[in-house]
């Protein structure tokens, strides 16, 4: 099974940020898969050694900005497949194979996400929880493109759960052209752009495997350009940002105009924009409940970062972790744990 690997390019943004490309790439060392590595860091990282890897790397030094380094490697993808991924994530083998094998059997699809167990590890040991729970079970599969936009609105934060999705290329190729052809000076428009431009395009599911294993402990990978703490609905309103507005606005309908038949019920991209504001006020108000993390058994990650190129310094777990970990690793019990790994 791990030949459909080879149909799949990570694209990976990075900035200063070495260390955890030594990480990423022994992660993926003895899998079949693509990595195109986009470097902004002042200096070139290193990649004498890599050659005898499974894995297929492209690596380029571009300090330069985050849009002109994603517009680049989008243009080189030349697989069938494709994602973005953080230099400091890890994406599980079993969930990568089930999400393509999905995208291959339903050419309808634009994008498949999964499951995430989210990581943070300090002088307290290792927290865990599961993120983006309501990407369980998701099917948006109408064949009207108004429709499926619609239908977004019923649950914003499927945006951040589809950021990280395993996508057509076709449909990647075309999401990263919409949402990295302006600089922004919030960076969350570009998220809002790539995931509405994937559900414009095609069906979107989720798989109930776990996917990826997110870093929830590292700062960041900042750009000159961003204001992180600028809020979308107050970038969107403010006068001192009605160029980019526009340009934001233009782009996306020009887009979207593409998909819509003649017959679509009328569903446009300022009624979308109308709702996401109105989302984004009250979840900063209070009113509405962020998403929640839910516990994720420390015996079961223990084992997949062992099992997966230990993601987590092994040096930074309490003694006590360590322990658990060459316990359950040593029993029978380990099998019994993997297999309840592949649902909710």
């Amino acid at each position: 099974m791990n030949e459909v690997l080879s149909d799949l390019t990570l694209i990976v943004p990075t900035r200063n940020r070495h260390a955890s490309l030594v990480k990423l790439l022994e992660y993926y060392s003895p899998l079949p898969i693509n990595l195109i590595i986009v470097d902004g860091s002042i200096e070139a990282f290193d990649t004498s050694g890599y050659d005898d890897y499974t894995c297929s790397l492209r690596y380029f030094h571009m300090p330069v900005s985050y849009d002109q380094r994603m517009t680049f490697a989008g243009s080189l993808c030349d697989t069938e497949f494709a994602m973005i991924s953080s230099d400091d994530e890890y994406y599980l083998k079993d969930g990568l194979i089930n999400a393509l094998n999905k995208l291959r059997n339903d050419a309808s699809l634009s994008a498949v996400a999964g499951r995430c167990a989210a990581f943070v590890y300090n002088e307290q040991g290792l927290r865990l929880g599961t993120f983006y729970n309501f990407v369980k079970g998701y099917e948006n599969d109408n064949k009207l493109s108004s429709v499926r936009v619609r239908q977004l609105t019923e649950c914003f934060p499927l945006i951040s759960g589809f950021i990280c999705s395993v996508c057509r290329t076709s449909a990647f190729k075309a999401a990263v052209q919409v949402a990295f052809r302006y600089k922004f000076t919030c960076p969350f428009v570009q998220e809002v752009l790539f995931s509405l431009s994937l559900f414009i395009q095609g069906g979107m599911q989720s798989t109930p495997e776990l996917l990826w294993l997110r870093n929830l402990q590292a700062p960041p990978v900042n750009d000159a350009q961003w204001h992180r703490k600028l809020d979308f609905s107050i970038w969107y309103s403010d006068p001192q940002y009605a160029v980019e507005v526009a340009q934001m606005l233009s782009c996306i309908t020009d887009f979207y105009d593409l998909f819509l038949t003649t017959d679509e019920p009328e569903f446009s991209m300022g009624d979308f924009f109308s709702a996401l504001i109105d989302f984004d006020r009250q979840l900063s108000a209070g009113l509405i409940e962020a998403d929640k993390a839910y516990d994720f058994p420390l015996s079961v990650f223990l084992i997949l970062s062992r099992q997966h190129g230990l993601p987590v310094d092994e040096a930074c777990l309490r003694e006590v972790e360590r322990i658990e970990l060459a316990s359950i690793i040593a029993s029978n019990e380990t099998v019994q744990i993997k297999s309840r790994l592949t649902t909710w």
